[in-house]
């Protein structure tokens, strides 16, 4: 991690989607996976594991889990939500490395609004 103190950003347009994949990436289950948890009332967020921030996020957030709308998140760096947690950042980024999917992970995670929040949370990485 290059920057251990990062600053949160402004969140970019949220009409337009920055959310980009590389040219062999498989495209049809990208976006089936997104549609089918966007049809089960699931939230979905893609966040880069380059630079940590939110490339998408579907309209599933509750703002009550979030705080702020969903479309605010896109271009936010998730890092700087991470800042007082970053042993629970690093469980799951571990567990990630060894794992695709990690079911129900347990972490905090401080909020927009500044309070701590636990959370549980299904983690997947995508390649």
């Amino acid at each position: 991690m290059a920057n251990s103190n990062p600053k949160p950003s402004e969140p970019v347009n949220p009409k337009v989607n920055p959310l980009t994949l590389r040219p062999d990436d498989d495209y049809q289950r990208v976006t089936e996976f997104l549609l089918t948890h966007w049809h089960d009332g699931k939230s979905v967020c893609v966040v880069s594991q380059i630079d940590n921030r939110c490339l998408f996020q579907n309209d599933k957030l509750l703002p009550a889990r979030a705080i702020i709308q969903p479309s605010e998140w896109i271009g936010q760096n998730y890092l700087w939500y991470w800042r007082d947690s970053m042993e629970d950042y690093n469980q799951l980024r571990e567990l990630l490395n060894r794992d695709v999917y990690i079911p129900q992970f347990e972490y905090r995670l401080r909020r927009p609004d500044g309070s701590m929040a636990r959370y549980l949370t299904d983690y997947y990485t995508a390649n």
